[in-house]
């Protein structure tokens, strides 16, 4: 009888941590996803166009309501940078370049955020498998439940970390045509781990 009970016991403590277990790990996801909807990135940004490098500063801030790019020069010493491109994403879309191209981004804000609670409601699949796959876009994310690929149609991102994000490779059709070196990312409204 007493070997029943005690096999009932540590059942019963096997279950609770696995309960536990699981409720944490889903708590850890979602705290990684939450902090994507407030942050600011800085690094460098290196864009390959016809077999060109070139290589700018970039600055990514993304509030709540808003997403903002700017790629600029930094100047001598880093006074009076000249803005190259910005790019302002809320309800619209609004860009200024002095790049001859036109640049299309096919988004807003409400898609973006969108996109975030799309995957905290299926963190329980994203847990048991490491990634989200809908239509033609797949997230991919590291045993941290950090975002570690991004695929849409022919575009991908591969996020790399060390501590924090440390740089992010973007391809088009498997050729890689843009990579950011990030020199600070600060995410606003939660703790940082």
């Amino acid at each position: 009888m007493k070997k029943i009970a005690f096999l009932i016991l540590v059942i019963a403590l096997f279950s609770a941590c696995t309960i536990n277990k699981s409720y944490n790990a889903k708590q850890n996801f979602i705290q990684k996803i939450e902090r994507w909807r407030n942050f600011e990135l800085s690094g460098i940004i290196r864009i390959t166009y016809n077999n060109l490098v070139f290589s700018k500063n970039i600055k990514i801030k993304k509030k709540r309501d808003s997403v903002y790019i700017d790629i600029f020069e930094s100047g001598a010493f880093g006074m009076n940078p000249n803005i190259l491109f910005h790019a302002e994403i809320d309800s619209l879309v609004h860009i200024k370049s002095v790049f001859p191209n036109k640049f299309e981004i096919n988004t807003d804000i409400k898609k973006i955020n969108n996109a975030l609670k799309t995957l905290e409601d299926n963190s329980d699949v994203i847990i048991k498998t490491g990634k989200f796959v809908k239509n033609n876009l797949t997230v991919e994310f590291n045993q941290s439940f950090e975002i570690s690929k991004v695929i849409y149609n022919s575009m991908t991102a591969n996020l790399n970390y060390q501590n924090e994000l440390s740089f992010v490779s973007i391809l088009k059709d498997k050729k890689e045509i843009a990579l950011i070196d990030v020199d600070k990312i600060k995410f606003f409204g939660v703790v940082n781990d």
